[in-house]
């Protein structure tokens, strides 16, 4: 069985607003061999902390309340050392809404981080379909934390429904956990976040604070994600672009298309702008396995 774990997050002070998700593929080899490396950084005489929290670290909080840069710039690269070392390929998928709040408010519900989790689950499937011997399935862990976790069963059921057979039986069970407890969920956090500063710099809204923690972290981290997807949602339709971060990883040409019609811009016409949200709102929902009046 593989393992695969999860993690979401959003910033609500930056316009557009963006959702993230991102996640870690591995075998359990690559997970144990992670544990112990983790753990002994958390623990360690200069660091002392329960647990990575990337939100708290970089906006100073929590347990990493008044932490100097000189105490940070180590913890956080020796945490990137353990993930450059251990096997395991990243995805990552950034969802930015680009409409008045007004416009977007329902979808808030359900399309943020849930069709981010409907993007990386599947092309986690198809990483592991190339990269992994035939008959070993993906486990999904997400935080106990995760916004919608209680539709993501149903998105896991309607993907495993529309997969072709061969990829359809890589899709394993699904959990969710604290990242207390579930080192590798920490990881996964700190990928989600990562996704921010990226996204914010390649929009030229980058901060100072963002640009540094790029420079960081993206020489380990780039490496380590096999592709990464871009949906945004502008007036009237939810778009997608992906791009592959290192062919090294061997999926250009290979990955096939998600094949959800329900992300598929709509042909314009002069449909009014509102019929046009509302036409794909309800390709969402049936996605979700809900009505488009929920």
């Amino acid at each position: 069985m593989l393992e695969a774990y999860l993690d979401e997050s959003d910033r609500s002070d930056v316009n557009p607003r963006l959702f993230s998700m991102a996640g870690w593929l591995g075998d359990g080899r690559a997970w144990r061999s992670f544990e112990p490396r983790w753990e002994a950084i958390l623990r360690d005489d200069r660091f002392g902390v329960s647990e990575f929290k990337s939100s708290d670290f970089a906006n100073r909080k929590g347990e990493f309340e008044d932490w100097s840069d000189d105490r940070c710039a180590p913890f956080l690269s020796e945490l990137l050392d353990v993930i450059q070392a251990i096997d395991v390929i990243g995805v990552e998928v950034v969802l930015s809404l680009n409409e008045p709040e007004d416009k977007w408010a329902r979808a808030l519900r359900d399309a943020d981080y849930l069709a981010c989790a409907c993007h990386c689950m599947v092309l986690l499937i198809h990483i592991a379909a190339i990269r992994h011997v035939e008959g070993e399935r993906v486990a999904f862990l997400f935080d106990e934390r995760q916004k919608g976790r209680g539709k993501i069963q149903e998105i896991k059921k309607n993907i495993k429904a529309r997969l072709r057979a061969a990829l359809a039986k890589r899709v394993g069970p699904m959990e969710s956990d604290g990242s207390l407890e579930i080192l590798p969920l920490q990881a996964a956090d700190l990928l989600a976040y990562w996704a921010y500063p990226r996204r914010q710099h390649e929009l030229r809204r980058s901060s100072e604070r963002d640009d540094a923690l790029l420079e960081v972290m993206s020489p380990t981290l780039t490496p380590k994600v096999a592709i990464r997807r871009i949906l945004s949602w502008e007036p009237g339709f939810l778009h997608e672009s992906a791009e592959n971060s290192d062919t090294r990883w061997n999926i250009e040409g290979r990955l096939p298309e998600l094949s959800l019609e329900y992300f598929e811009k709509p042909q314009m016409s002069e449909t009014s702008k509102r019929a046009i949200w509302d036409a794909n709102w309800a390709r969402l929902k049936r996605m979700f396995g809900g009505k488009p009046d929920d």
